[in-house]
């Protein structure tokens, strides 16, 4: 919790007890604090045990079929740790050239735009249905390619990439406070725009249609 006051500039002298209810991540019953969904994704000692489907799974393959694995993690913790773990992997596996422009400090140039793949983990977390518990969130590494998949559905009314919806308010709004996406949700235009702006090719993005059960 520490770390989420000092990225969101909150003061650490209040209580949890006052905290977490003026962050709407908890409620107050029979003078006890309890979590509700989004606290215990956000604040849980262990969020997975209460919520198995936030596991971010990561995958590195050898082949562009996605047959024989490399590597792969179970990434655990609250959803903004999970953010910075899995660009964790995604660093240590991209390729990365130096650039040398006469400062004291090498240029760092990585196949892929970092910030991009980050905007887009943030959106798969802070968006994804967490009452699907079936299937949870996944980074494909290929030697060609990264996919990052996960489980959304759709609303009436939406548009990929055009239309702005925020399935998830409060998730929206705690990354929001430590500077990790905006509640506008228009994550998919700044990841086009930092692909326009570094001249590369703009993210593909795919919806596939799900048919609900009764």
């Amino acid at each position: 919790m520490d770390t989420f006051l000092e990225l969101a500039g909150l003061s650490k002298t209040l209580s949890p007890e006052k905290i977490l209810p003026s962050l709407g991540v908890a409620e107050k019953q029979e003078n006890r604090i309890y979590l509700i969904n989004a606290g215990v994704l956000f604040f849980a000692d262990d969020p997975q045990k209460f919520v198995p489907c936030s596991v971010f799974t990561v995958v590195l393959f050898k082949d562009r079929e996605g047959v024989d694995i490399i590597d792969r993690k179970e990434i655990r913790g609250s959803l903004f740790e999970i953010v910075d773990k899995v660009m964790d992997f995604v660093k240590l596996y991209t390729k990365v050239a130096y650039k040398f422009t006469g400062k004291p400090k090498r240029e760092e140039i990585y196949e892929y735009l970092l910030e991009a793949i980050r905007e887009a983990v943030i959106n798969s977390v802070m968006h994804r249905d967490y009452f699907e518990k079936g299937h949870n969130n996944i980074l494909r590494f290929f030697p060609d390619r990264i996919l990052i998949e996960n489980v959304w559905i759709e609303p009436k009314g939406f548009e990929l990439g055009k239309t702005t919806f925020r399935r998830n308010h409060i998730i929206s709004d705690l990354f929001a406070r430590i500077g990790f996406g905006e509640k506008l949700g228009s994550g998919i235009l700044r990841m086009r725009n930092i692909c326009k702006n570094a001249k590369a090719p703009e993210p593909m993005i795919e919806y596939n249609e799900q048919q609900q059960g009764n």
